[in-house]
């Protein structure tokens, strides 16, 4: 009797298993029909292959919808923050502010969703970082993010090329207060499992490679001229 009256308990519990199963495959169906497309372009970025403008400017509803109806899926929320940063680097101030304004909005509500949804994510905190930096740098809130980034991701090439390229337009008084997150990147990428990666770098500015150079002398950023002609 006893085996009995386990098996529809038994039973209930796997019409459950499956309807949750149900449940969650009805979800990510739904999911991709609304934000696919979105995340076949940022797929397409990341592979370095052109995007027409057109396309970025197309993906705006999805991106919002995303926000609005708070997905947290994270395939999803790294797309919207790859194709709104390039939606933003289309935009030129010089050009038609307006525009360039309203990109960077949208950027950095993204990216502060982003961090909403997945906040141990260094690479969200220094794309955070570079918008808040076109939005008007502030040292102190810079080295702030920039360090959590560092904290969060020490060793991720992506990350670390990213705070390259954020190092490289910041400003004296910024890169000193940044200077503990900065010589950790140093010492991951001046070493010698870092040649790869320094390659990939862009060249220094001349305040960004004085700082370089305090550090190691021998450590160069950038494709050499002989990387560059193959000679």
């Amino acid at each position: 009797m006893t085996r009995r009256g386990r098996r529809p308990l038994l039973i209930g519990a796997v019409v459950l298993l499956c309807m949750g199963s149900l449940a969650i495959s009805v979800t990510q169906i739904s999911r991709y029909a609304r934000f696919g497309t979105m995340r076949h372009i940022a797929a397409e970025i990341e592979r370095d292959r052109p995007v027409s403008r057109e396309l970025l400017e197309g993906t705006l509803p999805q991106m919002r919808l995303l926000l609005r109806d708070d997905v947290c899926q994270s395939e999803f929320v790294k797309a919207a923050v790859t194709v709104t940063l390039v939606r933003l680097d289309t935009q030129s101030p010089d050009v038609d502010y307006d525009n360039w304004s309203s990109a960077l909005g949208e950027a950095e509500t993204v990216v502060r969703f982003a961090l909403h949804c997945l906040p141990s994510d260094g690479n969200f905190w220094v794309r955070y970082a570079m918008v808040r930096q076109a939005v008007g740098e502030q040292p102190e809130e810079i080295a702030k993010l920039v360090t959590l980034s560092q904290l969060y991701a020490p060793a991720e090439e992506n990350t670390i090329a990213a705070r390259f390229r954020l190092y490289n337009r910041l400003t004296k008084p910024s890169l000193t207060l940044a200077a503990a997150p900065l010589k950790a990147d140093l010492a991951v990428v001046c070493s010698l499992k870092g040649a790869a990666l320094r390659r990939r770098l862009p060249l220094a500015n001349p305040v960004l490679a004085h700082e370089v150079l305090s550090y190691a002398q021998d450590c160069h950023l950038g494709r050499s001229l002989r990387d560059k002609t193959g000679r």
